[in-house]
């Protein structure tokens, strides 16, 4: 069954794709470039994944000394609502979220750089 609903997704995705190519008029109102929506937001909501708690932006955290643990702690998702996102084209993020248990500001390079400031 998982298949079958992979499969008819993954054909939904391919026609809106060529509907997409063949004609980008059709996107006249939202996007007349025909680039956006992205393909990763194809047939869902357009409210950023990392607002609604299906994604997370995280930094990558590392030491040149072996004996140091870096942790953030427990992840807590973020609530709709309660967690802003900004997202450039190229992929820097700022984000602030309210989230009881995840409250933190994040600054975010394209490359996976930057700052996270929690409580």
């Amino acid at each position: 069954m998982a298949e079958q609903y992979e499969n008819n997704l993954s054909s939904l995705t391919q026609q809106a794709i060529d509907s997409r190519a063949s004609d980008k008029s059709k996107n006249l109102p939202e996007d007349p470039t025909g680039e956006y929506p992205k393909t990763s937001y194809f047939f869902s909501s357009n409210i950023a994944k990392e607002a609604r708690g299906v994604a997370r932006n995280d930094l990558e955290l590392f030491s040149q000394f072996e004996d140091i643990e870096l942790s953030t702690g427990v992840k807590v998702p973020s609530q709709y609502g309660k967690n802003q996102v900004s997202k450039s084209e190229k992929g820097h993020v700022w984000e602030i979220d309210d989230t009881d248990g995840n409250e933190r500001i994040l600054i975010k390079h394209s490359e996976g750089s930057g700052i996270e400031l929690t409580p």
